[in-house]
């Protein structure tokens, strides 16, 4: 049976077709697995947090250390985490999208101001 046979043997009294959709319910290929998940996050949990001294009240971002970025968070996740626990790591877009999802909102902390030198 065709695409088009089954497609007519499933319309309504107006013509229209009113089969089911055959995708859906099916999980995707590409998906990360809920252990992978929480394995990176673990490893975020890892870092200290800071709240930010300029806006308290008004948001509940935390901020992490200024010398972090997310791709030196991923290289230590990477060679110190993954393989110390012999576990597959997830790519690096993957742990950009956990971590821009994390909850509280993560971000880094940047100086409003310079350094003050003695002088």
């Amino acid at each position: 049976m065709t695409v088009i046979d089954l497609a007519l043997k499933q319309r309504g009294p107006g013509g229209a077709y009113i089969g089911s959709d055959g995708r859906k319910g099916k999980p995707a290929l590409n998906a990360t697995s809920e252990a992978s998940t929480n394995h990176v996050k673990k490893h975020i949990d890892m870092f200290p947090r800071m709240e930010s001294h300029y806006c308290r009240r008004d948001t509940r971002k935390l901020y992490l250390a200024s010398d972090l970025n997310i791709t030196v968070m991923y290289n230590l996740y990477r060679e110190m985490y993954c393989s110390d626990e012999n576990f597959k790591p997830v790519s690096i877009n993957v742990y950009r999208s956990i971590f821009r999802s994390y909850e509280p909102p993560l971000s880094f902390h940047v100086p409003k101001k310079g350094p003050m030198y003695l002088m």
